[in-house]
């Protein structure tokens, strides 16, 4: 992949009266962002809502989420084929990432699973909940839910990576943190918890770009947050080339492209990599 360099300086920002850290991260002249997009077909259903989608790096082979139909398999017309489906114990899957073999790791609000297909088993592997970090202390007695829409893994470095946002679990107020957790793929510890400055951020999807560097998608546009630094840039916002709602995505090595799920009308748009700087 493309090298990266990295040039962050620390700023103040005045109207939240807090220090903050901005990232400028070099990357090739970007080419005019021209999309495609395609249809989903055959065996999805005109009720479906699916939540997330993934690109096995070693087959190619697309898979689609749906929390009701679970994991189908999607060809090259579109067509989808289901070869999972979620028992009734489960909470509602929102974002799985690919680890091969028939293998995914799934994400709902508050924990994250490892699926097996071959043998039909969902197993709690991690938890996306911060309460155990000290320096987290809301108002007394506010009882909290931690939502979280994306995951993804980098199977060459052993991490999964998450999402969550935590907001008061009766939904009036205003959400309290954002951040990016990583944790290890093997055992789903936890490795690091960082917050994003903007607690409202929520990325509906997101995808490992190179170890280290994360592509998120929140409404209609794009970021990179860099492990490193544990910074979030935004590097395209795609809503005129007709993208209402990131809903999932993954990268494609073998076109180089990345491939959204756009879930204002549940179609795949893909994107150039080179489009965005890569």
């Amino acid at each position: 992949m493309q090298s990266f360099t990295h040039q962050c300086a620390l700023f103040l920002s005045g109207l939240a009266g807090m220090t903050a850290l901005a990232c400028e991260v070099e990357r090739k002249a970007r080419t005019p962002i021209e999309v495609t997009r395609s249809a989903l077909g055959a065996g999805l259903g005109e009720d479906a809502t699916p939540t997330g989608f993934a690109i096995d790096e070693d087959s190619g082979q697309r898979y689609l989420l749906d929390p009701e139909l679970g994991i189908l398999e999607i060809d090259e017309a579109g067509n989808a084929k289901s070869i999972w489906s979620p028992t009734e114990d489960l909470p509602r899957l929102t974002d799985l990432c690919a680890m091969g073999g028939g293998r995914f790791i799934a994400a709902a609000d508050g924990d994250g699973y490892v699926i097996d297909v071959a043998s039909g088993a969902a197993r709690q592997h991690f938890c996306l909940e911060p309460g155990w970090d000290p320096s987290f202390d809301p108002e007394p007695d506010v009882p909290l839910k931690h939502l979280n829409r994306s995951v993804a893994c980098d199977v060459a470095a052993g991490l999964i990576y998450g999402q969550p946002q935590t907001v008061p679990r009766d939904g009036l107020a205003t959400p309290l943190r954002s951040e990016l957790a990583s944790y290890r793929l093997s055992t789903g510890a936890d490795v690091e918890w960082v917050p994003l400055p903007d607690a409202a951020y929520h990325a509906g999807g997101m995808t490992v770009v190179r170890t280290g560097l994360l592509l998120l998608g929140a409404g209609s546009s794009l970021s990179l947050f860099d492990a490193d630094s544990g910074t979030l840039t935004s590097i395209a916002d795609l809503a005129t080339e007709g993208v209402g709602r990131i809903e999932a995505l993954s990268i494609d090595r073998e076109t180089d492209t990345v491939v959204l799920l756009d879930g204002a009308d549940n179609t795949l748009v893909t994107v150039p990599l080179d489009a965005l700087g890569f």
